[in-house]
């Protein structure tokens, strides 16, 4: 994975990769949540990823609270 300094200058289909990977497991998307969480708002198309990540992380949740809590907050 690639750390979050270096994250605002990757490429932009390397993050997707990265995407794809995390949408196979809940350990990629758990890894992928944690490198998206530190990113801020200023790109658009981070915010995104930031937001899928999170719907990823409610896909593996146990707990149908914590779920729909997640789902919520990815999609805004």
């Amino acid at each position: 994975m690639i750390s979050v300094l270096s994250l605002v200058g990757q490429d932009l289909p390397v993050i997707r990769e990265q995407y794809f990977s995390a949408s196979k497991s809940k350990e990629n998307a758990e890894k992928f949540y944690v490198l998206l969480s530190k990113c801020n708002k200023d790109s658009k198309v981070l915010s995104a990823y930031k937001g899928a990540a999170i719907a990823l992380k409610a896909k593996y949740s146990q707990n149908l609270l914590a779920k729909k809590k997640l789902f919520i907050e990815g999609v805004k």
